[in-house]
């Protein structure tokens, strides 16, 4: 693939082997000149396509080999990041995948963690007094790993009744989910009287039970910008549920929402949206397009258990040649006779 030094106009040789190189140019010699201060060359690696290097701020640098080739018996990276020692402090390789680039960067974790819960099932029947076996996973991929993942407490059955298992899944960056399961206990059946009741008896009067109130659902909304925290867990109208977001022409600006239910009974969630500007945005659950219900308010959530949660995100995207102008709008969520309301602000700019 290469010239022979000594004949450039030459055939061309093998010389699997590759290199990081680091040079100091100096631009007031005629012609300029080049001068190598550093190289990393680790002894039959080749890269024959791709690859990187970057320069991190403590000397150290991060490389890039792509799909790299290395003698038998050893492991092929993909990346590394080398001291000016020649020291590979850590590596990754990927089998049979390769890099187009490496770098090395802060990624904040801003996805929660995820819940399932195999058992109980919800709205599941069980006798008073009978065990009830819990199974409950989680899974964590926005790269924090996962800190905790269990419910708040075993299930009980010694009380008839609906009861509600709260599971709950927490990352090592505080991101936090919940899901609620409700279960119901059936009664014991009676027991037998007794069959040799004197005649002095005196039935005791059986106690009323103590009226409870209504369950209700409650809409809790919370926003995110492309930075920052959420806002307005367990705030309703106030001021602290309004996130900025700064944009320019021929980007892009995701603002994420949560639609959680604050009450005590299930419940679905009506969201809408109600834009002042002209704001260039298409709402998303997943990958489904859901814009034209958000805007004309026909938008509804799935079934939502008390402490549970529903996702939709705002993609505000401008074309290269657009002017972006301030903007705002309020998404409204209501269920039952609750509702809650957060204000996105657009502003021009970085």
């Amino acid at each position: 693939m290469c010239p022979a030094p000594g004949d450039p106009s030459g055939p061309r040789v093998a010389r699997p082997q590759s290199r990081v190189s680091e040079y100091e140019l100096d631009t007031t010699t005629a012609p300029p000149t080049a001068r190598l201060v550093w190289s990393h060359v680790p002894e039959g690696r080749y890269a024959p396509f791709a690859g990187n290097a970057q320069p991190l701020p403590d000397g150290n640098v991060m490389v890039g080999w792509s799909q790299s080739q290395v003698p038998q018996g050893q492991v092929a990276p993909v990346a590394t990041e080398v001291t000016r020692s020649g020291e590979e402090i850590w590596s990754v390789s990927a089998g049979s995948f390769f890099s187009y680039r490496a770098f090395k960067l802060d990624a904040p974790d801003a996805i929660e963690p995820r819940i399932a819960v195999t058992s109980p099932v919800d709205g599941q029947e069980v006798a008073q007094g009978a065990e009830l076996p819990v199974e409950v996973s989680c899974v964590d991929t926005g790269g924090s790993n996962l800190a905790a993942c269990g419910t708040d407490a075993p299930p009980s059955t010694d009380e008839p009744g609906e009861h509600d298992l709260v599971a709950r899944a927490t990352d090592r960056a505080g991101n936090t989910e919940t899901t609620t399961i409700t279960y119901v206990v059936t009664p014991a059946a009676p027991g037998t009287p007794s069959p040799t009741p004197t005649a002095t008896h005196t039935p005791t009067p059986t106690p009323q039970p103590t009226p409870t109130p209504a369950r209700t659902a409650r809409a809790d909304l919370l926003a995110r910008g492309p930075s920052g925290p959420w806002a307005g867990r367990d705030t309703y109208g106030g001021r602290r549920q309004t996130v900025t977001v700064r944009s320019r022409a021929g980007s892009r600006a995701v603002v994420r929402f949560r639609v959680r239910n604050a009450g005590d009974a299930r419940g679905r969630v009506l969201v809408s949206a109600r834009a002042g500007g002209r704001l260039p945005g298409r709402w998303w659950v997943g990958g489904n397009d859901v814009t034209s219900r958000v805007r004309n308010g026909t938008f509804r959530t799935a079934r939502l258990a008390p402490g549970s949660t529903a996702r939709l995100r705002l993609v505000l995207r401008w074309p290269p040649s657009a002017q972006v102008r301030p903007g705002a709008l309020r998404l409204v969520a209501t269920v039952g006779d609750s509702r809650d309301v957060v204000r996105v602000r657009v502003r021009a700019g970085d």
